[in-house]
C-alpha cells in the first residue's frame, strides 16, 4: 500500500452509509468474512460491518503485520496475546476473542509471529 512519494498511510478508509470512517490500521485487532461481507473489530470493542470481501483486505494489509490465519479470518499481528497448539491450533487475542488457525497456516503463522517478536 505504499504511495509513489514512498509514504505508508497509518490509516484505511471504511465505507459507511453516510459516507467513510477513517480508522487507524493500528486500532484494527482482526478481521472477519461475512459471506460478502467483512466485520472489523478494533481495539475499543467497536464492529464495523463493511460490503467488501476479505481478500480486499488482505490485499492491502498484507505489508502491515496483518496475516490471513484461516480462510474466514485476517488478523493484526500486534494483537496476538496467546498461541495454542492442537489440530490446527487457535489463537487469543488481546481482545479476548478466539480464531482458529488453519492447518495448512499454521507453519506460516509461527513463523511470521517469530519473525516479529525479539
Amino acid at each position: 500500500m505504499e504511495t509513489i512519494t514512498g509514504y505508508i498511510p497509518s490509516k484505511i478508509a471504511i465505507p459507511t452509509s453516510k459516507g467513510s470512517e477513517f480508522i487507524d490500521i493500528r486500532e484494527i485487532t482482526r478481521i472477519e468474512a461475512d459471506r460478502s461481507y467483512s466485520m472489523i473489530y478494533l481495539l475499543n470493542g467497536r464492529r464495523l460491518m463493511v460490503s467488501r470481501c476479505l481478500n480486499e483486505y488482505d490485499t492491502l494489509l498484507n505489508d502491515r503485520n496483518f496475516f490471513r490465519i484461516h480462510n474466514s479470518h485476517l488478523i493484526n499481528m500486534e494483537h496476538v496475546k496467546i498461541y495454542v497448539r492442537g489440530d490446527g491450533g487457535y489463537i487469543e487475542m488481546n481482545d479476548t476473542s478466539v480464531v482458529p488457525i488453519a492447518r495448512q497456516r499454521k507453519e506460516s503463522f509461527l513463523e511470521a509471529m517469530h519473525s516479529l517478536c525479539l
